[in-house]
């Protein structure tokens, strides 16, 4: 699935997945002491059953990113009302987070660098909350949590590179609106130097007499 992320074709409707241990296979490819006794599985979406994008938001991105790329517009609008329709402010809340279950309740992180990936892939707004939620995820080493709470704390969750590299590349796709730190920042420098330029030319300037 997350080859559509990259432009790649995906099939439609999107499958269960499949898990299967490549363990034997990864340490046919490393150093067996570098890898340790870790077990290495591949998930692979090609079981019998189908993921509804009606009911999971990852799935409501990866479908519109193919339909986008098939020139399916009516299946793109419906994709990304179905994300507007998920989003609370805070989070995507599909059917995982209203379900009883270890995600219930808490926004996923990845999903919500999904939906801002796919604003931007449609030339859309992305609003101010989803950046933020995604921005207070960032942990002081750089990584991302998992997930979050409606209060926008990491929610007991760990960070992992599936999301920080989904969320990165997500907010490396918003621009820079006008209320963004990035743009207070650089209006902030342009006056800084602005006013040091006026200085130095108040200074230059010779004294009448």
């Amino acid at each position: 699935m997350h080859e559509s992320l990259l432009g790649r074709s995906i099939p439609l409707p999107i499958h269960n997945a499949t898990i299967y241990n490549v363990t034997g296979y990864w340490k046919s490819l490393t150093n067996s002491q570098e890898t340790g006794n870790h077990t290495v599985k591949w998930e692979y979406h090609n079981s019998t059953g189908t993921l509804s994008p009606y009911d999971y938001g990852d799935i409501a991105t990866y479908t519109l990113l193919e339909y986008k790329r098939r020139n399916n517009e009516t299946g793109v609008q419906d994709m990304i009302q179905t994300l507007n329709t998920m989003w609370t402010g805070s989070g995507i809340a599909d059917q995982p987070y209203k379900e009883t279950g270890v995600q219930s309740g808490i926004y996923q992180t990845y999903k919500t660098a999904l939906y801002a990936y796919a604003l931007t892939q449609l030339s859309i707004p992305v609003p101010a909350t989803v950046t933020a939620a995604l921005l207070r995820m960032q942990g002081p080493d750089g990584g991302f949590h998992t997930g979050y709470g409606t209060n926008l704390t990491y929610a007991g969750t760990d960070e992992n590179a599936e999301t920080t590299s989904m969320s990165i590349l997500a907010l490396n796709t918003v621009p820079p609106g006008p209320n963004s730190t990035l743009s207070w920042i650089g209006t902030s420098i342009t006056v800084t130097l602005l006013l040091v330029l006026l200085v130095i030319r108040a200074s230059r300037r010779p004294t009448r007499k």
